[in-house]
């Protein structure tokens, strides 16, 4: 059985936050998610705008498969320790060299984009609204390290090396 959660950046903890029915659940710095749904609330990114302070308006929203990371009190009390499970290393392999990026910047866009290699063997950045699945997880070299990387993959073109 898989959760319905929402997934996004917690800036001041430097991890994603894990949100299920409105409750956050657990902090991770990876997490899987399949069918993944690319939202970003438009009432929320307007307030951000207007003001210029941060706030939580843009997520990933599908099934959690699984992450690496602490669950909250108030998981423990709802029964969500099964869910802690361990990543999958192949996933984790596969995504990261043949996924794409997902990007998304309030003061630029209103969607979540994909960079996507032109014929050129530069990107090019489209819109992205659904997926097969998403990994999450902390930067770890020169220039996004410690910062988010959310990759759009599809389980599906996995080699039999992959599975």
């Amino acid at each position: 059985m898989t959760v319905r959660v929402d997934v996004y950046w917690n800036v001041k903890q430097g991890c994603f936050s894990i949100r299920h029915k409105g409750v956050v659940i657990a902090h991770a710095s990876t997490v899987l998610i399949r069918d993944p749904e690319y939202v970003v609330q438009k009432a929320g990114r307007a307030r951000v705008l207007a003001s210029g302070q941060k706030e939580v308006h843009a997520f990933v929203r599908g099934h959690l498969e699984a992450c690496q990371g602490e669950e909250t009190y108030a998981a423990r009390s709802r029964g969500f320790y099964c869910l802690w499970t361990g990543m999958d290393n192949r996933y984790r392999k596969f995504a990261n060299q043949t996924g794409r990026d997902v990007t998304y910047n309030p003061l630029k866009v209103d969607t979540f984009m994909v960079q996507t290699r032109d014929g050129s063997g530069g990107f090019t950045l489209e819109p992205i609204a659904k997926g097969e699945l998403a990994l999450l997880r902390k930067g770890t070299i020169m220039g996004r390290k410690g910062k988010p990387v959310v990759i759009d993959f599809d389980p599906c073109q996995m080699p039999e090396g992959f599975r």
